[in-house]
């Protein structure tokens, strides 16, 4: 081949290569929600359009992460810190993504989100319990004493490290912060578990008591207020129009709760959950004849 042919084919294969575009992550799509494929295919479109910008791969991987494909939002949380290694989102997103499967690489990731913002103790805390998932307790344990230097009251750390001192044999210690941890919130069901365990062990056999009984009826610890990981992303798929439809239900919005429980039901038709949902609705809104027929598909 001469020299100029030889330029030719490699100027055309350099150009099939910017054709191409970047390697985008793509999960199994066999089996999802017509209405989810449209939405990552127009993610998957704007990374292609954008591939320099870490806000594209980034809402990629906040479509991933929203169906559960977390291998794949991995991969893309991972090309946005690539692209803009200093905005603390990337990381701690990634260091979620990586948390059910890869526990140190959620571990390392956590802390380059700490070390670009210490202040944010979310951050420190799931660092704090993803290290004791590694057995790597002081660590955890100064993770902890971070975050309540930063806010005394956090009843998530109080909680954390109770539980390490109850690991460590220091009762005393433990004692106390579940005790300041119930004064702030006395709701959550670990929290009365943890107390009847740490008086029990002190020798309060009546407090003991009162908080085993108590443990049973008391509700689950709620989600620790992380705005940051609450990303915006257009709802798609039936399960986060239930959701949505549930708040919107939930706050007396009943009109915009059933387009949503509509939408959910196009996107799965044969769910007897969501024809009930679409039916409570109508009934509430007066749409008796409607309500039956949808009642009567449930059933």
């Amino acid at each position: 081949m001469s020299r100029a042919g030889a330029t030719l084919l490699l100027a055309a294969l350099l150009a099939g290569c910017r054709e191409a575009g970047p390697d985008i992550p793509l999960p199994d799509l066999a089996g999802a929600e017509a209405e989810i494929v449209a939405a990552v295919e127009q993610a998957r479109a704007e990374v292609h359009a954008e591939p320099a910008s870490s806000d594209r791969w980034g809402a990629l991987a906040d479509r991933y992460m929203a169906h559960g494909w977390r291998r794949e939002a991995a991969a893309c949380y991972a090309e946005a810190e690539r692209l803009d290694g200093q905005r603390f989102d990337w990381p701690y997103l990634l260091g979620h993504a990586l948390s059910l499967r890869d526990l140190e690489g959620a571990q390392a990731a956590f802390e380059r989100a700490v070390a670009i913002d210490g202040s944010y103790l979310p951050a420190r805390i799931y660092l704090a319990q993803t290290l004791v998932r590694l057995d790597r307790v002081e660590e955890a344990r100064a993770q902890f004493e971070a975050a309540l230097a930063e806010d005394p009251n956090d009843v998530d750390a109080l909680f954390g490290i109770s539980q390490l001192d109850l690991d460590t044999g220091r009762h005393d210690e433990a004692r106390a912060r579940l005790e300041r941890a119930y004064a702030i919130d006395p709701s959550p069901g670990e929290l009365h578990h943890a107390l009847a365990q740490v008086y029990l062990i002190v020798g309060e056999n009546d407090l003991a008591r009162k908080f085993a009984a108590s443990a049973a009826s008391a509700p689950p610890r709620r989600a620790m207020h992380d705005p940051r990981r609450e990303r915006a992303l257009p709802q798609a798929g039936s399960l986060q129009r239930t959701l949505g439809g549930r708040e919107l239900e939930q706050q007396g919005r009943y009109a915009e709760a059933l387009e949503q429980y509509e939408l959910a039901l196009r996107n799965s038709p044969n769910n007897s959950d969501s024809h009930a949902n679409v039916a409570r609705l109508l009934a509430r809104l007066g749409n008796r004849d409607r309500a039956i027929e949808h009642y009567r598909e449930a059933l």
